[in-house]
């Protein structure tokens, strides 16, 4: 199968190119070329994308649920809502629940959509928890240590597909269990330091472990100390810890109302994490896409009023961050698509380049939104939408 891509605007990490051509060949992408004639091939489909832009497409760790569903209840609806938003590969992420039983049950649900093909863009599971600080989070009461009789229980339920877990590494027993997960899943498995109050000297203990990010930087942290020794200062926490670590990659949440992250702290974990260490993440529950939804477009509340998630997707995340922080389209998308790719170790998509595949989306951009018009899957159009 033959498919051009003809005059799109093509988003690279360096940039925009104007009128690029991508040819597209059993679902890998063969050429990129300013030249027409590739389009005038016998054999070729031809998508006029004058005007478009086009770019890889987006890969979303920390998803909950979408479509008025959640990925460990009903988890197809939520990958169809996020596929036509643009995401081509995402974790089906777990939240805390009571006990272990409902804990495993989930996360089988959200292995099932991992290992089932019809489920195109999930690629593997995300554990938010249970492990971590009592204190911080939506669900923190629900929060445990970690035991082994409860945390290998996991492993099996997830049959292969569990690729990322948030943890507080200074809640008990989660030391062990980083060691015990990384043998059981033989290194398979990033940490994401997250909802937690650690001190540095705890997170840098489980780097060498396989804790390589921090979950939704700004939201639900804390510091070891609190209060502050002395009065009117501050200590270090978490978020400092993650910003002084330059081998720790940084998720943060880019609503539309800077709630999750006020623009200007944006600003700054951008400037120093930079923009290799910096990826966006939609944190989406059920919510998002679902009947009945009240308040700003991507912001969900606990009954008390506390932020819970959010009901953001990817191409709302990336319009967003470009808002908030005046950086380019280019740079925004590459944090939504090539960042967490090399994070995840795939080195076969999250850009628009020769050999990869054709996980591609084609928007249009109006310098406020993007306009979700076509995406594709290994080369097959799966369709998009505008809401």
């Amino acid at each position: 199968m033959r498919t051009c891509i003809a005059g799109a605007v093509l988003v690279t990490p360096n940039g925009l190119l104007e009128g690029h051509h991508v040819l597209v060949v059993d679902g890998r992408i063969a050429l990129i070329t300013p030249r027409e004639e590739i389009a005038e091939e016998p054999g070729t489909e031809v998508v006029d994308a004058t005007g478009l832009v086009l770019g890889p497409g987006f890969i979303d760790i920390h998803c909950h649920g979408g479509g008025g569903r959640w990925f460990h209840e009903d988890p197809l609806p939520a990958a169809r809502f996020h596929l036509e938003h643009g995401t081509t590969s995402l974790l089906a992420t777990t939240i805390l629940h009571a006990d272990a039983r409902e804990q495993v049950e989930a996360l089988a649900v959200a292995a099932d959509a991992a290992l089932d093909p019809a489920a195109v863009n999930v690629v593997g599971v995300n554990m938010e928890g249970p492990f971590l600080h009592p204190e911080l989070g939506a669900y923190r009461e629900w929060s445990r240590p970690a035991r082994p009789q409860e945390y290998m229980e996991y492993v099996r339920a997830s049959r292969g597909s569990l690729r990322w877990m948030t943890i507080a590494p200074e809640v008990e027993g989660v030391t062990r269990m980083v060691d015990d997960l990384q043998a059981a899943t033989r290194g398979a498995l990033t940490f994401s330091v997250g909802h937690s109050k650690a001190t540095r000297d705890q997170i840098r203990a489980l780097m060498p472990r396989g804790l390589r990010a921090a979950t939704h930087l700004m939201n639900a942290t804390g510091a070891a100390v609190e209060p502050a020794r002395f009065g009117g200062t501050r200590e270090v926490g978490v978020d400092e810890a993650v910003l002084l670590e330059d081998s720790i990659s940084a998720e943060v949440i880019a609503d539309s109302e800077g709630a999750h992250v006020r623009p200007d702290l944006l600003r700054l974990i951008f400037k120093v994490k930079g923009p290799e260490r910096t990826l966006l993440v939609t944190d989406c529950t059920a919510e998002c896409g679902g009947a009945g939804h009240e308040g700003p477009a991507d912001l969900n509340f606990t009954a008390s009023g506390g932020l819970a998630g959010s009901s953001l997707t990817m191409d709302r995340a990336v319009a967003n961050f470009v808002r908030h922080t005046g950086a380019e389209l280019a740079q925004a998308w590459d944090l939504g698509s090539r960042v967490p790719a090399r994070l995840m170790g795939f080195a076969d998509r999250g850009e628009v380049a020769p050999g990869l595949r054709a996980d591609l989306v084609l928007a249009r951009w109006d310098g406020l939104s993007l306009k979700i018009e076509d995406v594709w899957i290994d080369g097959v159009s799966e369709g998009g939408r505008h809401d």
